[in-house]
């Protein structure tokens, strides 16, 4: 009966017919008629998105458009990797200017690498929770979304510095904070580690500094609440409340197997063995 049948995923099957693609549940029931030229992610919401010439949009198992066809790109995001997996949001985008970009075989999704695209957030109702204003949206965990303005020569002025501003807002509210810093890594538990005159410094969900920008550097570590930081020629450990767990002791920090360790002489040691003891996470 189909002429092509991709993978299953969240109980939905793709399939294609005359060129045309839709989808099946697990029974073989069509749940979404085939006719759009690509669908290129099925959610556990029963919804996907999908192309038809040179736009996108979502369907819901209804078949009806739940996100309109009027978008460059959509791609399929989650508020935060510490939430379930089924949180679903779309990142909505839309090249700026007249251009007009197609898939390149009318069945895989548009590459628009290289195009300057304004982005928004939308939720599986169609509701959008960030209008489609912002140069980029970095991450959204806790409810918080970290986006960013571009100055429109580019990513860095004729001097060579970055041109690009980072904020944050609040999923449904609006505007937290004004994008006015050089960079921002996402909220954690109320407070985010943001770039300022070169180095960093700490700040709640309100805008108010808890630290002044004084490090070098700062990253964000794999175990949750912890990041390395830069100073006086080492790195040591603070937690996401700006508290110190190590020392600027060492030549690099790591997280792994649920503890934090420091290199020191190409040697890795046990600084911090049991996070759950921590108080970071």
């Amino acid at each position: 009966m189909w002429d092509e049948i991709r993978h299953t995923t969240n109980g939905m099957t793709p399939v294609c017919k005359n060129n045309k693609w839709g989808a099946v549940d697990q029974n073989g029931e069509v749940v979404i008629s085939p006719a759009w030229d690509f669908i290129s992610w099925v959610t556990a919401q029963g919804q996907a998105i999908v192309w038809l010439e040179d736009k996108s949009g979502v369907v819901g198992s209804g078949g009806g458009l739940v996100i309109p066809l009027v978008w460059d790109d959509i791609q399929f995001v989650t508020r935060g990797f510490t939430l379930p997996g089924n949180d679903v949001l779309y990142k909505v985008k839309k090249i700026k200017g007249d251009h007009r970009v197609r898939p390149s075989d009318g069945r895989r999704r548009i590459e628009i690498w290289g195009y300057d695209c304004l982005q928004g957030i939308a939720d599986t109702k169609g509701n959008y929770l960030i209008d489609p204003v912002w140069d980029e949206i970095d991450s959204i965990e806790e409810n918080i979304a970290v986006v960013c303005r571009r100055n429109d020569s580019g990513h860095h002025a004729a001097d060579g510095t970055d041109t690009r501003t980072y904020g944050a807002i609040e999923l449904g509210s609006g505007l937290i904070i004004e994008p006015i810093y050089e960079c921002m890594l996402p909220f954690h538990k109320g407070y985010a580690w943001v770039k300022e005159g070169y180095k960093w410094g700490l700040i709640n969900s309100s805008g108010g500094v808890v630290q002044k920008p004084q490090w070098p550097g700062v990253s964000r570590l794999s175990c949750s609440g912890y990041y390395k930081a830069n100073r006086y020629g080492g790195w040591g450990v603070l937690r996401y409340d700006g508290v110190m767990a190590a020392d600027f002791l060492w030549d690099d920090i790591r997280c792994i197997n649920g503890r934090i360790e420091g290199k020191k002489h190409k040697k890795w040691t046990a600084i911090i063995p049991d996070l759950t003891q921590a108080g970071g996470s």
